[in-house]
């Protein structure tokens, strides 16, 4: 037999018992369904957190911080270890020193700076928490080039940018229209900070920040947002307080090759570092884990729907037995009856295998756009991600475990005596 009438003839049989096929296909379908689903929803977080990390800036940042010495005497605390918080700060020396290297483009200091702050003239505008970021004086180019309405702040304005990010989660419905107002920073439990005449700090723009990661929900020049932390005395964060010392400083290579030089010649100065494009990996190699993970659960149905594929090929050779027989007696070999039987197999597995696909991407679909609803996110965030190689995968898995699950019922009918065929009833 050709291959032409081998499949012709393995369509044929799977539309005579239609509800049958159907119902074993529903197995396929559930199991495909729920592996899509649960490794989907690893992807849509692994996809989010790199295009939160993957930015050119990040993958050239280095988070530097004074390593531990030996000195007991000199050694961090337990509860600072807790915090991530060194017992040797980063010194403005430090940083001086850093700047020398020739593959340094520039050093940022943190200053982790938190505070609450009200924005006047704005429903809700009381707010805590709000991280501030310094932009250095070699950064305000590229920062001006990501302000996506408004402008950045003159020479000497007291004024602040907010990031993009930060608008649509905090004032969907004002947009950008918190642009022109007053913001005033306060420290937990006090008043808006300054004195009366204080006028606070005018929101001068809203720059895309995705470039620069998601390191703050506003912005300011270096020297004024140095000034602000030591007018709150570090803000909510008052063990990270010192004028002339910082937590941790971000190092920009000048070029994504000369990060681990870098990083060489930073621990011989008794820094240690962390890369973002190191992080970046790991946190990739936990996402590949999670993924396996959740694709095992979600398999579990589809292992399940294997014994009702089996069944349902083991009753389909009992009751064509006499037609294999006269088949055999025509001069079908049994390559040619085995082959029937694992196309009819894989039928089963790649039609269950394409509408639970369908199911498990309009299933993700719907539970984004609930979360959506439920909670503030970016629009272009999807927790659940169905992706060209995961849908491939799907559909080939649920086609090769249906034919493993037909292999023993298909060479059963191979075997088969055709003499002893023709004579079952």
């Amino acid at each position: 037999m050709i291959l032409a009438d081998i499949a012709a003839t393995a369509a044929s049989n799977l539309g005579r018992r239609k509800g049958r096929t159907a119902l074993t296909a529903v197995g396929v379908l559930v199991g495909v369904g729920a592996l899509v689903l649960m490794v989907s929803l690893g992807l849509g977080l692994e996809r989010t957190a790199n295009d939160l990390f993957s930015a050119e800036s990040l993958l050239r940042s280095i988070q530097v911080q004074r390593a531990a010495t030996g000195s007991k005497s000199k050694r961090t605390p337990p509860f600072l270890e807790m915090l991530m918080i060194p017992s040797e700060p980063v010194t403005d020396e430090d940083i001086a020193e850093i700047r020398k290297l020739p593959e340094v483009e520039t050093v940022v200091p943190q200053l982790s700076l938190m505070l609450a702050g009200e924005i006047s003239g704005v429903p809700d505008g009381e707010m805590r928490g709000l991280w501030v970021g310094p932009v250095m004086p070699e950064e305000e180019d590229e920062f001006r080039r990501a302000i996506v309405a408004g402008t950045a702040w003159e020479a000497g304005e007291r004024a602040c940018v907010v990031s993009l990010h930060f608008v649509r989660l905090r004032f969907p419905e004002e947009s950008f229209s918190i642009i022109g107002k007053t913001l005033r920073f306060m420290a937990p439990g006090r008043s808006p900070e300054g004195s009366p005449d204080d006028a606070g700090y005018r929101i001068a723009g809203v720059v895309d920040n995705d470039q620069f990661g998601p390191r703050a929900a506003l912005y300011l020049p270096f020297h004024e947002a140095k000034e602000l932390r030591e007018r709150m005395k570090g803000g909510a964060l008052p063990l990270t307080y010192r004028a002339d010392a910082y937590l941790a400083c971000d190092v920009i290579a000048k070029r994504r090759e000369d990060v681990a030089a870098i990083e060489r010649k930073l621990g011989n100065m008794g820094f240690q570092t962390l890369s973002r494009a190191e992080a970046l990996r790991t946190m990739n190699v936990f996402f590949l884990f999670l993924e396996g993970f959740l694709g095992c659960i979600g398999a579990v149905g589809l292992l399940v729907a294997l014994f009702g594929i089996a069944n349902t090929m083991a009753m389909a050779v009992l009751e064509r037995t006499r037609e294999i027989g006269i088949l055999k007696s025509l001069g079908a070999r049994g390559s040619d009856i085995r082959r029937i039987f694992l196309l009819e197999a894989a039928g089963i597995g790649l039609g269950g295998g394409a509408v639970g696909l369908a199911g498990g991407a309009l299933v993700g679909g719907l539970l984004n756009a609930i979360a959506h609803r439920l909670v503030e996110l970016p629009a272009d965030l999807k927790l659940f991600h169905v992706s060209i190689p995961l849908a491939v995968f799907a559909l080939v898995f649920s086609t090769l475990i249906s034919m493993a699950a037909g292999w023993v019922p298909a060479m059963r009918a191979a075997r088969l005596d055709p003499v002893l065929a023709l004579r079952y009833e």
